[in-house]
C-alpha cells in the first residue's frame, strides 16, 4: 500500500467514526435547517397560575367602643357632681368594666383625655399601640382616641384624622388606622369618632353624612374590611345615620334598657357588608353614662385576588316605620339583642330598617338586592 492509499483509508475511518458519534447522542441533536443552521425546539408553555381563592380569616377580631364620661369619672367638677369617683375610684371602675370584656383587638374611646392612664389601667402597654385625634379646641383636650393590638396587626402607614363636623365644643373628628392581620394579606380600616351635636337631621345631617362618607372613601383601600365605631351623638333612625347605612352595615347600637345609660342609642358599631359577624353585645358601661359595645368578626382575606370579584350588597329603603297597633302584622324592637328579625323570610334585622322601640315592620323592607358572591 502506498502512502496515498494509507491517507485515504485514515480519512474514511475518521468519517465513519464522526457519523457514529452523532448517532449516539454525542453531538447536537437538533435538526439541521436547509440553510445549514439548527432550529431549537419551542419552549414548553408557562403554566397558568391558580386563581387565589378569597376566604374569611379563621381567627376573629374583636372591636370595642366606649365613651369614658371622662370629666365625671375623673372626679367631677366644681359643682360637686361625681365626687364618688375621686381618689382614683372612677378610673378603677372604667378599667374594671373594660377588663371584663377583653380581649379588644381594636378599641375606640370617646371623651378620653388620658389615653395613657387607660392603657396602663388595662395592662395593655406591652401589646397595644394608640393614637388620639387633635384637641377639639384650646380649652378642651383630646377627645377621640383609639388603640390596636400589635400582636395581631401590622400598622400600615400611620394614624390619621379629619374634621367631620363642629359644634359648641369645637371640631369633631373621625380618626383611623389601616391594619394588616399578621400572617395574612387581610387589611382593615378601623375608624373612631365622637360626632357633633345638632347635626342628626335636616340640612346639617346632609352635610355631615357627605363629609363622613367622603372621609371613609378617602381612608379605605380596595379590599379593606371596615369598622367604624363611636359615640355618634345621633340615634340610628335619624337622617345622618340612615344615610350612612345605605353604604354600610349597622352592627349594634347601645341598649336603651341598660341602667345608668343616659345617652343610650347614640353609640354604634358599623361594618362593611362582606365581613362575617360572630357576635355583638351592648353591656352596662358604668361608671360611664354610656354602654360599652363589643363585636366579634371574621374578615375577608383576598389573597391577592381582585376585591371586585366579591360583590357587596346594596339596599333599597322601605317606607317609614309606624308605631305598633292592634292591626300590625309584625312588630319588633330595633334595640333588642340579639337582633329581632323582620320579613316573611326573617332575613332582615329590624334595626337595619330604622325606627324606635316597638315599631311595625314595613311590608316592603330594606333588603339586599345583590347577594354576596364568594
Amino acid at each position: 500500500m502506498d502512502i496515498f492509499q494509507a491517507r485515504f483509508l485514515l480519512a474514511a475511518v475518521g468519517l465513519v467514526a464522526l457519523f457514529q458519534l452523532q448517532g449516539c447522542g454525542g453531538g447536537d441533536s437538533t435538526t439541521p435547517s436547509p440553510g445549514g443552521t439548527t432550529t431549537p425546539s419551542p419552549p414548553a408553555p408557562t403554566p397558568t397560575p391558580a386563581t387565589p381563592t378569597p376566604e374569611l380569616v379563621k381567627e376573629p377580631v374583636t372591636i370595642i367602643t366606649y365613651n369614658l364620661f371622662w370629666w365625671c369619672v375623673m372626679g367631677g367638677d366644681k359643682s360637686g357632681r361625681c365626687t364618688g369617683n375621686l381618689d382614683g375610684k372612677g378610673l378603677q371602675g372604667l378599667s374594671s368594666t373594660i377588663h371584663k370584656h377583653l380581649p379588644g383587638d381594636m378599641i375606640g374611646f370617646q371623651e378620653c383625655q388620658g389615653i395613657e392612664k387607660i392603657i396602663d389601667g388595662m395592662g395593655l402597654r406591652d401589646s397595644h399601640s394608640y393614637a388620639c385625634a387633635p384637641k377639639q379646641n384650646q380649652y378642651v383636650g383630646t377627645d377621640a382616641c383609639m388603640a390596636w393590638n400589635n400582636t395581631r396587626f401590622e400598622l400600615l402607614g400611620k394614624a390619621q384624622s379629619a374634621v367631620v363636623g363642629s359644634d359648641q365644643w369645637g371640631n369633631r373628628y373621625a380618626q383611623w388606622v389601616r391594619l394588616k392581620i399578621r400572617g395574612t394579606t387581610a387589611t382593615i380600616t378601623f375608624m373612631n369618632t365622637h360626632g357633633p351635636l345638632t347635626s342628626c337631621n335636616g340640612e346639617g345631617a346632609k352635610v355631615l353624612a357627605k363629609t363622613t362618607l367622603d372621609t371613609i372613601k378617602g381612608a379605605m383601600q380596595p379590599g379593606d374590611a371596615f369598622f367604624y365605631v363611636g359615640d355618634f351623638n345621633c340615634f340610628d333612625n335619624q337622617d345622618v345615620m340612615r344615610k350612612i347605612y345605605e353604604s354600610y352595615n349597622l352592627v349594634i347600637t347601645s341598649d336603651v334598657q341598660q341602667p345608668g345609660q343616659d345617652t343610650a342609642g347614640m353609640d354604634h358599631i358599623i361594618s362593611d357588608f362582606i365581613s362575617h359577624k360572630i357576635s355583638a353585645e351592648s353591656v352596662d358601661g358604668r361608671p360611664s353614662d354610656h354602654s360599652l359595645l363589643k363585636a366579634t368578626y371574621q374578615v375577608m382575606d383576598y389573597k391577592g385576588a381582585d376585591p371586585s370579584t366579591i360583590t357587596t350588597p346594596t339596599t333599597t329603603p322601605g317606607p317609614p316605620w309606624a308605631p305598633c297597633s292592634g292591626t300590625s302584622k309584625q312588630c319588633c324592637n330595633p334595640t333588642a339583642d340579639p337582633p329581632q328579625m323582620c320579613g316573611a323570610s326573617g332575613s332582615v334585622e329590624c334595626h337595619k330598617c330604622g325606627g324606635g322601640d316597638n315599631c311595625e315592620c314595613p311590608q316592603t323592607q330594606q333588603v339586599f338586592d345583590t347577594p354576596v358572591v364568594l
